[in-house]
Formats: structure tokens, sequence, C-alpha cells
């Protein structure tokens, strides 16, 4: 075998057009790790996701973390999730702080839908910095003024995140009253601290915003973001949305497509203190393995609430106005909701595009001595409603 070309010369190569003979050459070259990674990566570039696995071969994670990424990529791409995600539980196993392995493994459990998705998505945003950049689109544009709306955030879980969430929904809107409902103040300018303990769970946060919620609304109207949901187009606000007692992006409830998504919506205090008083409702606990609080609203009360209290829910038309859910974000909507979306924003630094494709774009993320890859692909989200579940602890 001849000695390993250099990263340089192989790239020189493919950018004459002679990918063949750069292949050739590492081919004949004495292995290693570094040709093994080199000849993977080619292969990638070219979609040739079975040769690029072959290259690094069975024991691709004892090479290193790039090896074992580089290997699970391949494996994403080919549709192969569950061996995906053990190349990149490989990779983070080798290097703890190895930020694409995050990425990438976090893409994989959604497409797989595994709740780990959200801890490793988190950890991606965690070592990539802060998740919204400062000066965000939505704070150069029209500030509306609510008055009759208090922004509202309820987490014990994702403090920084959820802070952040905040700054931006203010940075947007001028809004009549701001409250951080959590264990810590994150000490957010124009934000009141409202201490509450500890949310354990999807089912103890349900249980909160059905039962506790409106103790705490002064406003004829409550804007509830999370830490992946929250204002991006303040001049979207359309004084429309005030026509309805809640209003959320539409989702999948079962069969059913109903408004709407509670992780980014607008609720009347009508519709919090028809919560508090009716019967029925009052027997609603989460921990019963019932309906999360937004799917309880939209589909399991919904019918309950219009005929014994006059609740308005937005028409779907209205609701993907009010907020990118299923669909992602544009400068078309006011807001929106979901961990995936909040990934791609990030990636993209909040460029909003003017219309939205099918689908959302993800990129699975490779470093090899041949440079950085990313490969773009289109997933569908039409994960059920528990996908989008309301904040809970790692």
């Amino acid at each position: 075998m001849s000695a390993a070309p250099t990263a340089e010369a192989i790239l020189a190569l493919c950018g004459s057009g002679k990918i063949g003979e750069a292949e050739r050459q590492l081919r004949a070259a004495r292995r290693s790790p570094q040709v093994a990674k080199m000849l993977a990566a080619l292969c990638l570039m070219q979609d040739r996701y079975q040769d690029a696995i072959d290259a690094l071969g069975e024991r691709a994670a004892a090479l290193d973390a790039e090896a074992a990424n580089l290997q699970g990529v391949c494996h994403s791409l080919a549709g192969r999730y569950a061996q995906a995600g053990a190349r990149y539980e490989a990779a983070i196993s080798a290097d703890p702080a190895y930020a694409d392995a995050y990425l990438n493994a976090g893409l994989t459990a959604f497409l797989l839908g595994r709740p780990e998705e959200k801890r490793l998505l988190h950890q991606w945003l965690r070592l990539t910095g802060p998740a919204i950049p400062a000066g965000a689109a939505a704070a150069s544009r029209a500030r509306p003024r609510l008055a009759d709306v208090t922004l509202c955030c309820v987490d014990t879980a994702y403090h920084d995140l959820a802070a952040e969430a905040l700054r931006a929904s203010l940075a947007a809107c001028d809004f009549g009253d701001a409250l951080f409902l959590s264990d810590r103040d994150c000490h957010v300018p124009g934000v009141r601290h409202v201490p509450v303990a500890p949310i354990r769970s999807t089912a103890d946060y349900s249980n909160f915003m059905i039962h506790r919620l409106y103790e705490h609304i002064g406003t004829a109207f409550a804007l509830v973001i999370q830490y992946d949901g929250f204002v991006l187009n303040g001049d979207r606000w359309d004084a429309a949305f005030c026509g309805y007692d809640y209003v959320g992006a539409p989702m999948r409830a079962g069969e059913r497509l109903v408004v709407g998504n509670g992780g980014f919506s607008l609720r009347s205090s009508r519709l919090l203190q028809a919560l508090h008083r009716d019967e029925q409702v009052r027997n609603y606990d989460a921990r019963r393995g019932v309906s999360l609080e937004d799917v309880a609203i939209s589909a399991t009360y919904r019918r309950r609430l219009e005929q014994a209290h006059g609740i308005r829910f937005a028409p779907p038309e209205l609701a993907d106005r009010f907020a990118a859910g299923r669909a992602p974000p544009t400068r078309g909507c006011f807001g929106f909701h979901g961990l995936v979306h909040l990934v791609r924003l990030h990636e993209e630094r909040f460029e909003l595009p003017e219309t939205a494709g099918e689908g959302i774009a993800v990129a699975f993320r490779a470093r090899s001595p041949l440079g950085s890859i990313a490969a773009n692909r289109v997933i569908e989200v039409s994960a059920p409603a528990d996908v989008w579940a309301t904040p809970a602890a790692d």
C-alpha cells in the first residue's frame, strides 16, 4: 500500500473534478483512522451512505468521536435511525462536548418519537451558545402595545432558555404585564418573578395551567410562552386574535386537528375562570394519564367550554397566522412553538423566510478531515400532540 495522501491533496483532486482519483488513492493507501474518515467523508458527499459506513468499519466507534458521529450521520441519512442513535451515543461517550453528536442524536430521537430528543437538543443549545441572538429579527420591527395582555411563562426546569424566550417576546411587543412563574428568578428586565414550587413533570405542569394559572393573570388575556415557543414577529399581531378565548397553532389530538397548541397560546381570563369554576374540569388530573392541558382544553373539554361557558376557539386559518407549529416559522406568523423549530431558527440565526416550504428542513452535521459536512433533509411534523409536551426536567 502507498503512503496516505493528505487531506489537502484529496481536496485538491476533488476541486478539480477528479473524485474517482481521490477515492483510488485513499483505497490504495495504508489503512489508518485518518484515511478511513477521509474515504467515508468522500462517499458521504456523494450520498453513498453504505460505502461510507463500510469505509469506517465495524469498529468506527473505537476510532474517535468524529468517526462515530460521521458513521451515525450516514445511518441517519439512510433511514437507519436506531443504528444511528447507537453511533451518536458512542460519539458523546468519547467526547461529551461534541456538539454535532448531540444535534444529530436529538434529531434522530425526534424522528423515532423518543423523549430523549429534548435532553439531547437542550445540550446542543447549551454547547452552541445563546439560543436567541441579541437583536433577533423581531426586535427591529413594529412593536405593538398590548395593554390587555400579560406575557406569561411557567418553567422550573429550563430557566436560562425560558429567560431568553421572555426577552425575545418583550423585544417584539409591549405587554401590559410580564410574569415568570418559577422557582428561580432569572432577573429579566421588565418581568416580575412569581415564586412557585418546582414542577417535576409535564403532568404537574398541565395541572398548574388548568387549575392555578387564573390566580396570576390580572389582564383580559394571557400570552403563554415556553422556552421553545415565543413571539417572533411583533408586527404580525392582529387584534382579531382577541376576538377568541383560545388561540394556538393547530395540532393533532388523536385523529382530529384542533386549535390548538398550548406552548404558545393566547388565553382569555374568561377561559381561565371557566376552567377554575367548571365542575367537570375541576376533576382534571393529568397524573392519571389523561390528556395534557392543551389537548384537554382544545379537545377533551372543548364542547363543554363552548356550551356551558360560551368559550370561543379561533378558526384554524387564524390560528395558523398566530403561530407556526406544524409548518416552519416565517415572517408571516406572530410566534411559534416546537423544539425542532427552535433548533432550526438557532442554526439560521433567526433569519426568517417569507413563506414556508413543505415540512421542516433539518441538517445532520459531521466534521471530517475533509471539512465540515451538513446534509439537509426535510421532515414532516405529523407527530401526535403529546410530542409537543410542556416542559419537564431532564
